[in-house]
């Protein structure tokens, strides 16, 4: 059973939430993300990641473990019903997403997020803007910490930390202006095709030459 949906006025606890693996999520921002690096730490019946505590701070077995960047801003999520209603959230993003925001003022932006699947096991944050709300009739915003230790289970967490790799670069698509050479094979032919005509001028020059030779009306 679903829980019901908050209504406006109502006092919630701040999950986190992550971006899902189908269809989008709209989410207005009230902070810029801050990263943190996350360690996957194998395990039986399966591994578990957890947050760095920073390289002074973090076993050595564990940071020489895979480690992933995570970005995390306080934002709301909407909801709809009726009302449609704005729910406080910690929203989880990637290195993509972040480049994105990287260097704004995102307090008020309003983006439609959603997950793109790379490869196996491999998956990046896109969005895009589609409002801005006036951030004086916004909330404050909140930590992130609580709710990330909450989820890591420990407040020991290195905070604003950069992406270890940076996002892919990116550039517009141009229109089609492609006039290729012609090939081999078709120049030759084409040099055929000339030669050809050629010689058909010469024939036709050749027969008009002969047609226009004077004859000898007195040989018998």
């Amino acid at each position: 059973m679903s829980k019901p949906l908050p209504r406006p006025g109502d006092v919630v606890d701040v999950h986190l939430v992550s971006v899902p693996q189908t269809g989008s999520i709209i989410v207005r921002l009230l902070a810029p993300p801050r990263g943190i690096i996350t360690h996957w730490v194998p395990g039986k019946p399966r591994g578990r990641s957890v947050a760095c505590p920073g390289r002074l701070h973090c076993l050595t077995a564990i940071h020489r473990q895979r480690s992933t960047w995570k970005g995390y801003c306080p934002a709301q999520l909407r909801r709809d019903g009726k009302p449609a209603v704005w729910v406080p959230c910690v929203i989880e993003i990637t290195e993509f997403m972040f480049s994105l925001l990287k260097g704004q003022d995102v307090r008020g932006q309003v983006w439609r997020m959603e997950r793109v699947i790379m490869k196996r096991n491999v998956s990046r944050v896109e969005g895009e803007q589609i409002a801005v709300s006036h951030p004086e009739l916004l909330p404050p915003a909140w930590s992130i910490e609580p709710t990330l230790a909450k989820v890591y289970g420990t407040s020991e967490i290195e905070l604003d930390v950069d992406p270890v790799i940076p996002a892919c670069l990116q550039a517009a698509v141009q229109p089609d202006d492609f006039n290729p050479l012609p090939s081999r094979t078709e120049r030759s032919d084409s040099m055929n095709a000339e030669e050809l005509e050629a010689a058909r001028k010469r024939m036709r020059r050749a027969k008009d030459s002969l047609g226009s030779m004077p004859t000898d009306s007195n040989q018998p």
